[in-house]
């Protein structure tokens, strides 16, 4: 009989939105461009919109506002979605989490019960990143 000083598995792995709407202003040709390069980068379907055009919600996906105007924050809350009112930066490592949602799976191995014998999750190695282990 082994004996594995690991009693539990951590990883994080980061899945992309069904959609992301970005907002912003209509005399701003930077952020367009930002949005195609995380586009093409990231595999995301981005959606650019302007501040008066009307959104189409739900809670798979997220809004971007980069628009000078207010964001409709009690809408986005009302409807479930989530939104970042950050400007977009050039730098993809700062960029990557807010395009992606976070999701944190654990693998347990329990001293009573079949070990080994429960869901067996596959994490792909491309968008997911280890967490240190907790004994």
């Amino acid at each position: 009989m082994s004996f594995s000083p690991a009693a539990e598995r951590n990883f994080t792995r980061f899945v992309p939105y069904e959609r992301v709407i970005v907002v912003h202003d209509s005399h701003d040709a930077i952020t367009p461009s930002l949005c195609a390069v995380f586009r093409e980068t990231m595999g995301i379907d981005i959606t650019l919109a302007t501040p008066d055009a009307s959104l189409e919600l739900n809670h798979d996906i997220k809004v971007r506002w980069c628009a000078s105007a207010p964001a409709p924050t009690a809408q986005f809350l009302a409807a479930g979605v989530a939104h970042d009112s950050r400007p977009i930066t050039s730098c993809i490592a700062a960029e990557a989490p807010r395009w992606l949602r976070e999701q944190s799976v654990s693998i347990a191995h329990h001293r009573h019960g079949n070990v080994g014998m429960g869901p067996q999750p596959r994490v792909l190695p491309r968008v997911a990143s280890r967490v240190a282990s907790r004994a």
